[in-house]
C-alpha cells in the first residue's frame, strides 16, 4: 500500500512539473519566432556555400582540372552542402508544422476557405470581362475590315 502510495504522489509530482515546464501559446510564439531567425541565419549561411561551391567547381571545370584532388574535394563540399542546405529547410518546415494548434488551423481553414471565395470571384469577373473585351475585338475587327474595303474602293475609283 506504501509503495502505491509513493508511486502515484511521485506520478502527480512529475506530472505538475511537466505541466509547469509546459511552454505557453505566446512562449511558443516568441521559440518558433527566433528558432525561425536561427533558421534562416543558418539556410544563409548554407545557400552561400552551395554557390561558393558551385562557382569553384565550374571554375576547376573550366580549367579541366577535373582529375584532380582539388576538383573532386570542391564537388563533394558542394553535395554535401547542398544536402545540408535541405536539411535545413526541412527542419524549418517542421519547426512551422509543429507550431499550430487546433485554433490556428481553424483559423488558417477559415482564411484559406473566404480567400479562395473571393479568388474564386474575382475569376468570374475577370472572365466576363475577358469576354466583353472579345465582343468589343470583334466589332473592332469588323469595323477595321469595312474601312479597308472602303479604302479598296476609294483607291480603285482614283486609278480608274
Amino acid at each position: 500500500m506504501t509503495a502505491l502510495f509513493g508511486l502515484l504522489s511521485s506520478a502527480l509530482l512529475i506530472s505538475v512539473f511537466a505541466q509547469k515546464l509546459q511552454l505557453t501559446r505566446w512562449e511558443k510564439y516568441v521559440h518558433n519566432f527566433v528558432a525561425d531567425i536561427e533558421f534562416n541565419r543558418e539556410r544563409r549561411g548554407k545557400a552561400a556555400n552551395v554557390i561558393k561551391f558551385a562557382i569553384k567547381v565550374w571554375y576547376l571545370k573550366r580549367r579541366n582540372h577535373r582529375r584532380t584532388c582539388q576538383y573532386l574535394q570542391a564537388k563533394r563540399s558542394l553535395y554535401q552542402s547542398i544536402y545540408s542546405f535541405k536539411n535545413t529547410k526541412q527542419e524549418q518546415r517542421k519547426l512551422t508544422d509543429n507550431s499550430l494548434d487546433l485554433v490556428e488551423l481553424i483559423h488558417l481553414q477559415n482564411y484559406t476557405s473566404t480567400k479562395t471565395k473571393r479568388i474564386g470571384r474575382e475569376i468570374t469577373i475577370m472572365k466576363s470581362t475577358i469576354d466583353q473585351m472579345e465582343e468589343k475585338f470583334v466589332d473592332i475587327n469588323n469595323t477595321m475590315n469595312k474601312i479597308q474595303q472602303t479604302l479598296n474602293l476609294l483607291v480603285e475609283k482614283n486609278f480608274k
